[in-house]
């Protein structure tokens, strides 16, 4: 279905902010599913609406990403990483803001599944 500029402008007057997943969404086994993402942010961009991405990887995995869309052109609000863990300005890569369990309830997490004999993945 082919949308006109002023039907599109309409319907993204009230889009505040597109956020994307990495795996999965920007990042899949073909190239013309970024290729074809890269293409509909740019169209956003010519519309106001801005753009970032929120995963779950660490700021390192997110990296090559981040510069595949810098590629493009792609100007992105800040990045959300390790599921919500840390807010990253996404044009220079600054610490804008962090979450972090206290270490009591991080070690007490622990204890539990060691007690249930799970061996959990932690950054």
């Amino acid at each position: 279905m082919l949308v006109s500029t002023r039907d599109l402008e309409s319907r993204l007057a009230d889009v505040r902010l597109i956020l994307m997943d990495i795996d999965g969404t920007l990042v899949t086994s073909d190239r013309v599913t970024f290729d074809n993402v890269s293409n509909q942010l740019r169209r956003l961009k010519r519309h106001g609406v801005p753009f970032s991405v929120a995963t779950g990887r660490s700021i390192a995995g997110a990296l090559p990403v981040l510069e595949r869309l810098r590629s493009v052109g792609t100007r992105m609000s800040p990045m959300i990483n390790y599921n919500g863990g840390v807010l990253l300005s996404a044009q220079n890569l600054t610490l804008i803001d962090r979450h972090v369990l206290p270490r009591a309830s991080f070690e007490k997490a622990l204890s539990l599944c060691s007690d249930i004999g799970l061996w959990p993945i932690v950054y």
